[in-house]
């Protein structure tokens, strides 16, 4: 028999990236015991949900499912619920036992660039514009300025290595290139026109994101479209046609600023307690250890800023 202090201790541990295993050795007890404790925490559906709603998705593994889905609020940064599989009729079914009053006040959705989640929030949320990851766009225009290096440094014996090597220049914005770092640049560009174009169509890019307000960000967004497709470039084309199909979430993600940024931080927690465990296989068990270490953390954050002397 255990005190009811020693098994809050032991559940607390389940807030932390380890294993049920570890815990069950630190406290010299069984595994099974440690799960036992566990499943006492159980978290239900939410009651309502944010104006503003981000959709994820992240590899789980559990139940038979390779991919699961993280509802998140991301002006709260938390995590409302996790759903056992990425199927478009799931996720209406799920949303759907939703008021319809309710789904009409969610006046945002942010999330990747996913045919999938944009069908269910056509369907689900009729007043909700679509925000693009900025992360994941600027992924994908990265993306095609390497696919354009790679291609390029093939035709290179002696410079293939040197092109490789110094790929890190091309990705990074020009703002922040050292002195040295620009001398290379300069190396790499004359080696290539369709390169240089590729490089300009990124650092362009970057500008078009800091556009102010909306009427300029569309104006700057087509006329950069129209240079992608004036660029004539393979790697390019992908994403020309992309681009043009998410240009009102891209659009919105200049304007808004709402990103994935705090899930994809998350997902990386989740990532090392799929490491350490080895796996979780039970989807109900995964699900709360992740909303426990979210609620754990949101906890000790909260703590520490009221424990923090105020500077006003």
């Amino acid at each position: 028999r255990r005190s009811q202090q020693q098994q809050l201790a032991i559940i607390q541990e389940c807030a932390r990236k380890q294993s049920f295993t570890d815990i069950a050795s630190r406290f010299h007890l069984s595994v099974t015991t440690v799960i036992r404790y566990f499943d006492h925490i159980s978290y239900g559906k939410p009651a309502t949900l944010p104006a503003i709603l981000s959709l994820d998705e992240f590899k789980g593994n559990a139940q038979g499912q390779k991919y699961q889905v993280a509802v998140v609020d991301p002006a709260q940064k938390k995590v409302l619920d996790i759903l056992p599989q990425r199927d478009t009729q799931k996720l209406i079914q799920y949303f759907a036992t939703y008021p319809y009053a309710m789904r009409k006040k969610v006046n945002y959705v942010v999330m990747d660039a996913s045919a999938l989640f944009r069908s269910v929030v056509q369907q689900i949320f009729p007043n909700a514009a679509i925000i693009c990851d900025k992360y994941h766009i600027v992924r994908q225009v990265i993306w095609a300025m390497e696919n354009v290096r790679k291609r390029i440094q093939k035709q290179f014996d002696h410079h293939r290595i040197y092109f490789k090597r110094n790929k890190r220049i091309l990705t990074k914005p020009g703002c922040n290139l050292s002195d040295a770092e620009l001398i290379c640049l300069e190396e790499i560009l004359a080696q290539s026109d369709e390169l240089r174009k590729a490089y300009a169509l990124k650092e362009c890019f970057y500008k078009v994101l800091n556009m102010p307000d909306k009427r300029t960000a569309v104006y700057f967004l087509s006329r950069w479209l129209e240079l992608v497709k004036a660029a004539q470039l393979t790697e390019f084309h992908a994403l020309l046609r992309s681009f043009k199909d998410w240009f009102d979430g891209i659009i919105n993600a200049i304007r808004l600023h709402y990103s994935n940024g705090f899930m994809e931080g998350h997902n990386n927690k989740i990532k090392v307690l799929k490491r350490v465990c080895f796996g979780i296989r039970n989807f109900n068990r995964f699900r709360n250890r992740i909303l426990f270490m979210d609620a754990w953390g949101s906890k000790k954050k909260r703590n520490t800023l009221e424990k923090c002397p105020s500077t006003t």
